[in-house]
């Protein structure tokens, strides 16, 4: 009898030539990803490039640019938001919330959206924190377009992610430029920022002056946008006594 052959030994791998990843490419769980700074207006997103001395990277231009396009409008469309909604929003008394406390990656998110399949509890949806400027006035007709720029799932632990889903209320304070650590996201080399505010107990004098100087901002800007309602109310009281068309003139035919 024949013995066995020994099997032919493996051929060696190939070393396959990396691509060079180029200066612009992004390099993130699935590709082009809407930033939630989108949704700023212009000078809540110049104070953050700001604060974060411009330090950017080459692939981080092109959503920096698109943001800064952006940004000017949700000022335009916050403005218009203010006028046709601000009073009733001043006039809404809102339910006691319910808060919930956790570290990162106990199960918060997941509590929070069962909480939301409640129907006799709220909780705001991702597109009302990523454009909490005008959401009452742009989120029925344009809230559903923005989905193909989010991902299906969070890479971290596959939740589903869409606009009309819950969301935290964390991404509106970054947005409004108010301090959270949530502000980490946009320099993260920088390291942590605004931890103190993830109790309120540890904020300077400067911090709670700059919180309270926005709070008054805030206050001037509802008054403002009180007098533009005013002003818009009266074009409309006056457009309805005036004909929409001039009276078209007689034609002496003779």
């Amino acid at each position: 009898m024949s013995s066995p052959q020994a099997p032919a030994p493996a051929a060696p791998p190939r070393n396959k030539k990396k691509k060079r990843k180029g200066p612009f490419k992004v390099h993130r769980y699935g590709g082009w990803l809407l930033y939630f700074w989108h949704g700023m207006r212009f000078g809540a997103w110049v104070r953050l490039l700001r604060r974060g001395r411009f330090d950017v990277t080459l692939n981080c231009l092109p959503n920096i640019a698109t943001v800064t396009i952006w940004t000017p409008v949700n000022s335009g469309l916050y403005w218009i938001s203010e006028a046709l909604y601000g009073r009733r929003a001043d006039r809404f008394e809102a339910p006691p919330p319910v808060f919930i406390l956790g570290h990162w990656r106990t199960g918060t998110t997941l509590l929070h959206d069962l909480m939301s399949c409640d129907p006799g509890l709220a909780a705001p949806t991702t597109y009302e924190c990523f454009f909490p400027n005008h959401f009452l006035l742009t989120e029925r007709a344009i809230a559903r377009a923005f989905n193909v720029f989010l991902p299906k799932k969070r890479p971290q632990d596959d939740v589903p992610v869409a606009m009309d889903r819950p969301q935290e209320e964390e991404f509106a304070l970054s947005i409004l430029g108010l301090g959270t650590p949530y502000n980490t996201l946009a320099f993260p080399r920088h390291g942590p920022v605004d931890e103190a505010y993830l109790d309120l107990e540890g904020l300077s004098d400067a911090e709670r002056k700059r919180a309270e100087l926005f709070r008054q901002q805030m206050a001037a800007e509802k008054d403002r946008s009180k007098l533009l309602e005013r002003k818009f109310q009266e074009s409309f009281e006056k457009a309805k006594d005036q004909p929409i068309t001039k009276p078209i003139r007689p034609i002496d035919l003779d």
